[in-house]
């Protein structure tokens, strides 16, 4: 899965396809990533919110998001 706006040899390509094929970033209409384009701040609370699934109102605690986070990190870089 590929955004059709990413080089296949670009250095990102294969993390921005882990992270569509995993539903953690849609992207925009017409199958796009604009990964030359800069993340805004709301951008970046979206993604980190589909990351670890929270939901808006949800408190996690420290030790919780750091293992969620070991945990999607290995599974992007092995998967």
């Amino acid at each position: 899965m590929s955004f059709s706006d990413v080089p296949a040899k670009a250095w990102y390509a294969s993390a921005l396809s882990i992270a569509k094929q995993a539903g953690y970033y849609k992207g925009f209409p017409d199958n796009k990533a604009k990964a030359d384009t800069e993340v805004t701040r709301q951008d970046a609370a979206t993604l980190i919110a589909s990351v670890f699934s929270l939901e808006p109102g949800t408190k996690a605690s420290q030790p919780d998001v750091q293992a969620k986070l070991f945990l999607q990190l290995g599974a992007m870089q092995y998967g």
